[in-house]
C-alpha cells in the first residue's frame, strides 16, 4: 500500500515549497555528510544556516549570501567524520521566503523532518507524519482553504469552515483521533498557511521520517554565535 501511494506521489510534477521553523536530521553511522542548499535566498541580507547536536555542540554556523543556487552549483556545508552519531537540528535563520526558496531535502542524510508551530506550503505533494506516543487527538487548521488527512486511501479528516466564518479568508478547522506509530498523509488543498496541534514533524517521504531525540529541540540556538567555516 505504501509503495503504491509513493509511486502516485512521485508521478506528480511540482516544485514544492515549505516554510518551517526547524529541520531535524539523523546520522545513524559516523560518516561525512553535507548541507546541500539549492534554490534561492531572496533576502538581500542573506540568511544563516545553524547546525547543532543534542548537547548544543556546533557543527556549522554559516552565512549564505542572497542569490540563486542551482542544482549543479549548490551552496554546500561539509560535515566531517567526528566520531559521533545522533540527531541534529538545522535552522535557516532568515525571512520566510528564504526558507521556502530552499529545495528539500537539504542534506545528504537519509532522515530529515520539518517542524513548526505554523507551516506554509506551495505546490506541495502529500506530506507524511506520525503523531508522538501519548498523543491521540489532533487539531488541524487551514487559512483560506482546507487540509485533508488520509490513512492509506481513506480520508479521516477534511477541515471545514469554522462556525461564523465566511468569505475567501475564512479559516477551516477539524479534530480527529489518530494512532501513534502509523503513517498519515496530509494533503494541502487551496491553502497556504496551516497548523497542526500538537505539532507533528512532517516529511515529503515517509522513508525519511523519524522522531528525533527531544533534547535537540531544547538547545538555545541563538546563543551559538561563533561562525564556523
Amino acid at each position: 500500500m505504501l509503495t503504491a501511494l509513493l509511486a502516485k506521489e512521485n508521478a506528480k510534477e511540482s516544485s514544492p515549497e515549505l516554510f518551517f521553523k526547524e529541520a531535524f536530521v539523523r546520522e545513524d553511522t559516523d560518516k561525512p555528510w553535507a548541507i546541500v542548499l539549492k534554490g534561492e535566498i531572496a533576502s538581500l541580507a542573506g540568511c544563516y544556516i545553524i547546525v547543532h547536536n543534542t548537547q548544543g555542540r556546533q557543527l556549522a554556523i554559516r552565512h549564505v549570501e542572497s542569490g540563486r543556487y542551482p542544482s549543479e552549483a549548490p551552496f554546500r556545508i561539509e560535515i566531517a567524520v567526528d566520531g559521533e552519531t545522533g540527531d541534529y537540528r538545522v535552522l535557516i535563520v532568515g525571512h520566510q521566503q528564504d526558507v521556502m526558496g530552499v529545495k528539500l531535502p537539504m542534506t545528504t542524510l537519509d532522515y530529515e523532518v520539518y517542524g513548526s508551530d505554523n507551516f506554509a506550503a506551495r505546490n506541495a505533494p502529500s506530506l507524511w507524519f506520525q503523531i508522538r506516543p501519548g498523543e491521540e487527538q489532533s487539531l488541524f487548521s487551514g487559512h483560506s482553504g482546507a487540509v485533508r488527512v488520509k490513512d492509506g486511501e481513506n480520508v479521516v479528516l477534511q477541515t471545514q469552515i469554522m462556525k461564523g466564518g465566511k468569505g475567501a479568508s475564512a479559516s477551516t478547522t477539524g479534530k480527529v483521533q489518530l494512532q501513534p506509530g502509523r503513517f498519515y498523509q496530509l494533503e494541502i488543498m487551496d491553502t497556504f498557511y496551516f497548523s497542526i496541534k500538537p505539532n507533528p514533524l512532517l516529511a515529503f517521504d515517509p522513508r525519511r521520517w523519524f522522531l528525533p531525540n527531544s533534547d535537540v529541540g531544547q538547545v538555545a540556538w541563538w546563543q551559538l554565535t561563533e561562525e564556523k567555516p
